[in-house]
């Protein structure tokens, strides 16, 4: 592991897509938030992986309590769907915040906010599509992916699993990947989180044992094939297919979408 203070980090180029090209690898990366690293950790960000760009898909509170560290050569760019329960999931139980935390609203006896988990998750997912504010946000994301000098690039969020997953999935959906690769990159936050998950379970479970309770919670720390089925119905649903979403919903022309693939494709 080259970051002990990242949990999701990861190179998500590499697979093949339906036209037979390649991903590039090196040049596309996703992770939660970077705003704990070390100064020798930011040196592999800009030395190893050699990334010059870095979206910030978390809102101005989260920002403003924990900024990303500025790092020489390395340009920070915010762009920031409304997804007030992507940033619970993935919020820090044990630091100091001044806002409410859910371990707070957990121990006073307001569970309201995580009653059926599952759903709320899927809308969140579906939200990314439906919201004309979020399909701007995903749009001016496309756009930096347009030049190359920004590159390598590396886009997080908080846990990195849900606007950032939305995100990469768009990306890889663009470039021609496979629905069933982009789902099992969209999974891997699982795996990569694993050890994150169960820390934030076991500090749930100090403070209660509503089996109901937890089973939400669980619901609302993890990535499921659900949450992503949701975003592709919603993509269907609203404009018939992922290809008139690109292009009617985010305005993203087929010219910039063949530029995209020159730059990603080998």
């Amino acid at each position: 592991m080259d970051f002990a203070n990242l949990n999701n980090f990861r190179d998500y180029g590499g697979s093949k897509t339906t036209s037979g090209q390649k991903v590039k690898k090196g040049l596309l990366y996703r992770s939660d938030a970077i705003c704990h690293l070390t100064p020798a950790e930011e040196e592999i960000i800009t030395k190893k992986y050699q990334i010059k760009t870095v979206i910030d898909l978390r809102s101005q509170t989260e920002i403003n309590l924990e900024p990303d560290p500025l790092i020489e050569g390395v340009q920070l760019l915010s762009l920031a769907p409304v997804a007030k329960l992507a940033s619970m999931a993935s919020e820090n139980l044990t630091g100091t915040s001044k806002r409410k935390t859910s371990l707070e609203l957990i121990k006073s006896g307001h569970f309201d906010s995580f009653l059926h988990m599952k759903d709320q998750m899927e809308n969140l997912m579906r939200s990314f599509v439906n919201v004309p504010e979020n399909r701007l946000v995903f749009q001016k994301l496309l756009h930096v992916y347009l030049k190359e000098e920004n590159y390598a690039i590396l886009q997080h969020c908080r846990g990195g699993k849900d606007r950032t997953g939305f995100a990469s999935a768009l990306i890889l959906g663009i470039l021609g990947v496979p629905e069933s690769k982009i789902k099992e990159d969209y999974l891997l936050s699982n795996d990569y989180n694993a050890n994150s998950i169960e820390s934030k379970m076991q500090v749930y479970r100090s403070v209660t044992d509503d089996e109901e309770l937890l089973l939400n919670l669980h619901e609302m720390l993890i990535v499921k094939s659900e949450y992503f089925d949701a975003a592709l119905d919603e993509i269907k649903k609203l404009y018939g297919s992922f290809a008139d979403f690109v292009t009617k919903g985010l305005e993203f022309s087929i010219t910039d979408q063949n530029k995209l693939r020159k730059i990603l494709l080998e």
